[in-house]
């Protein structure tokens, strides 16, 4: 199931499976913050909303440690946050996009428009784990794919081009 989050609410989708990585939910949504706490916070709270964490706290707790020790931004304007953690219950991924950019204190400097969090489970290998997170760094490789998926006008819209590109973990 897809939860496409628009203004609070969220619509179901069924996507197809490839089947190296098992089915992962998705939510889409656009941030409204600047900040990396801010942002985070958010991932965090849709996170909470489609029911997948145990303790959403600790989690954000956990990822803000994280950007402590050294920022998840990749540069060219992306970050790809990521837990593989008890606080979570089932996989999940959150893509946020930021049509102003925020500061992630990415390495290139410049403001990261798109935030993909990757959720696992500590149950879940690590090797599952590292490969929803390459697929992540995979579709955000090229700037092209980027500038569409900020582009994109809806979420289903995202969704498609996720397909298309072989991006989409279900």
């Amino acid at each position: 199931m897809v939860s496409c989050a628009r203004g609070g609410r969220s619509t179901g989708l069924a996507i197809a499976e490839i089947p190296s990585i098992p089915y992962t939910p998705l939510d889409i949504l656009e941030i409204r913050h600047r900040r990396r706490e801010s942002a985070l916070t958010q991932l965090v709270a849709a996170a909470a909303r489609s029911g997948v964490l145990r303790d959403p706290d600790v989690l954000l707790e956990t990822l803000l440690n994280r950007e402590r020790l050294g920022t998840t931004a990749l540069g060219k304007g992306v970050a790809v946050p990521h837990a593989h953690s008890i606080t979570v219950s089932r996989t999940h991924v959150v893509l946020g996009r930021s049509v102003h950019g925020l500061d992630w204190r990415a390495p290139d400097a410049e403001p990261v428009r798109i935030a993909w969090l990757v959720l696992t489970p500590s149950e879940v290998s690590d090797e599952q784990h590292h490969a929803r997170v390459a697929v992540a760094v995979s579709a955000l490789r090229l700037q092209r794919q980027r500038q569409r998926l900020i582009e994109a006008a809806s979420a289903d819209a995202v969704l498609r081009l996720l397909r298309e590109w072989n991006a989409w973990m279900p």
